[in-house]
């Protein structure tokens, strides 16, 4: 998945309105309804949830507003919440004085098609003791369009979110970041979630962002690939389905000795646990065996998963690695797949001199970490 610059965004749009495949404002619609959703989905009593619902000027703030009526929708249609009643569920906060003069375009519409009770209620003003403990802040204030400095009362506002021990759900990118390098010039929303767009912005991955983004979750808005495959803005961006690609179901009859064996060689008296954790990651890995090879002498303080297999094998140093140890290790790693040296090895005397020994003796595909990187 490729990671974009904000323009390349706004190109992308302009391109599926021009096409005709939908409106802006379905594509507002769409982005609006998919973090709903999202939201709705990731609170465990959306009945007993206060949502605030944070909006600006531009088109993120239009995401807000279709965010709103769709929660509101929801909570009627699955809790029977009465619109009398709505005020205590969604609140929706804007930085438009007058919305039906300054908001424009898909933005206005939006909010022209937002419940009236929601319009009626629309409140100017943010204030700390607002956030109650049962409040989600959705910050739509800013999105990819920001650049230079915070106008007032922006700084305010993001201060309160960011005082509150309220989850923070950012729409697109949390206002204040840069969209293109994750610049902070004055301060930004410190999310717990940022729900991006079709595809994730280059700002969440690079600079401030993993630190003010929190996980990101991106909605695809159901566009055909064929929008989205010509994008290539030289950020590549790994999510959950590209790494279960790599990981494809097995087959219904396989069996562990089909998946490989892996050796994971290390571990020392002043280390033991590394090789472990590092053997239990190559079964999680999908490994069908895992062996632990430690040098004897290596005390083991620590419940040892019941899938691996543990072999400890002669050296002249209790607890390291010796130089002879190297004959021992190759015998070990006949029919084995694949190795990883080096977790927990140490760097004492001798062990350079064991790697020295066994590289030549290597078979299979393997991995060196952590010591045996040290000593290369």
């Amino acid at each position: 998945m490729q990671a974009v610059f904000a323009q390349t965004m706004r190109n992308l749009d302009a391109s599926v309105i021009a096409s005709g495949f939908c409106s802006g404002y379905e594509l507002m619609r769409r982005a609006g309804t998919g973090a709903a959703e999202r939201i709705f989905k990731g609170v465990a009593c959306p009945e007993k949830t206060l949502f605030m619902i944070l909006t600006g000027k531009g088109n993120n703030g239009g995401d807000g507003f279709v965010i709103a009526e769709v929660l509101l929708q929801k909570l009627v249609r699955e809790y029977g919440i009465s619109e009398s009643e709505a005020d205590e569920h969604i609140r929706v906060y804007t930085l438009c004085s007058d919305p039906l003069r300054g908001l424009h375009g898909d933005a206005l519409q939006a909010f022209q098609h937002m419940n009236a009770h929601l319009k009626d209620h629309l409140r100017f003003q943010l204030n700390a003791e607002d956030v109650t403990d049962q409040a989600i802040l959705i910050d739509a204030l800013l999105g990819t369009g920001f650049s230079g400095k915070l106008r007032d009362p922006i700084p305010d506002w993001i201060s309160i979110i960011n005082h509150s021990q309220a989850p923070v759900v950012s729409i697109d990118v949390p206002s204040g970041l840069s969209a293109d390098d994750g610049h902070v010039t004055d301060q930004a929303v410190r999310a717990d979630m940022t729900i991006t767009f079709v595809l994730p912005k280059q700002g969440l991955l690079l600079g401030d962002g993993p630190a003010f983004a929190g996980r990101i979750h991106v909605c695809s808005l159901d566009l055909p690939d064929s929008f989205t495959q010509p994008v290539n803005d030289g950020l590549e961006a790994v999510d959950i389905s590209d790494a279960l690609r790599c990981f494809p179901p097995d087959a219904r009859d396989t069996f562990k000795n089909r998946k490989g064996h892996t050796l994971v060689i290390g571990g020392s008296c002043n280390y033991p646990g590394a090789v472990f954790l590092s053997a239990e990651a190559a079964l999680r890995a999908g490994s069908g065996l895992v062996t632990a090879c430690i040098p004897e002498g290596t005390e083991i303080f620590f419940p040892i998963p019941k899938a691996l297999i543990v072999r400890k094998v002669k050296t002249q140093s209790s607890g390291f690695y010796s130089p002879l140890s190297a004959e021992a290790v190759a015998e070990l790693l006949k029919n084995k797949q694949a190795a990883a040296i080096g977790p927990g090895l140490s760097t004492a005397d001798g062990i350079a001199e064991f790697l020295k020994n066994l590289f030549p003796l290597l078979s299979c595909p393997v991995v060196l970490d952590a010591d045996a990187l040290n000593l290369l």
